[in-house]
């Protein structure tokens, strides 16, 4: 069901509103609007639960609770940061290596060698 309706603004904006229908297990036709946000169209299947005593009080099955929204991305967020914290201790570690005051591998000597000119 779309909707125009007038804001303080003066330009129509259109409004859907998706209205889900669903007959009970007794016959009894009950019309809901689903707000769950999920997109919808025309002639979609979409699961519903309700109590057999309070059929109009239905919720869409298929909808994720805010809770479970939440912590996805709580969860996203704290990854990240462990990611985050584990690559600058890699590249600390790295950068210790590297920038070390002393070469990992001394040089050659320059000149002949004390030991009759063979290298050590």
């Amino acid at each position: 069901m779309t909707r125009d309706r007038p804001f303080s603004d003066s330009l129509p904006r259109t409004v859907r509103h998706v209205i889900l229908g669903f007959r009970t297990h007794d016959g009894r036709d009950i019309r809901m609007e689903d707000t769950s946000g999920v997109p919808r169209v025309v002639g979609d299947h979409v699961w519903v639960r309700y109590l057999p005593s309070q059929p109009q009080q239905a919720a869409v099955a298929d909808a994720a609770p805010a809770g479970q929204s939440i912590g996805l991305v709580l969860g996203l967020v704290v990854g990240a940061g462990f990611v985050c914290v584990g690559l600058l201790i890699a590249g600390a570690g790295l950068g210790v290596g590297f920038f070390a005051s002393e070469p990992a591998y001394p040089e050659w000597p320059a000149g002949p060698s004390v030991n009759g000119g063979f290298f050590r």
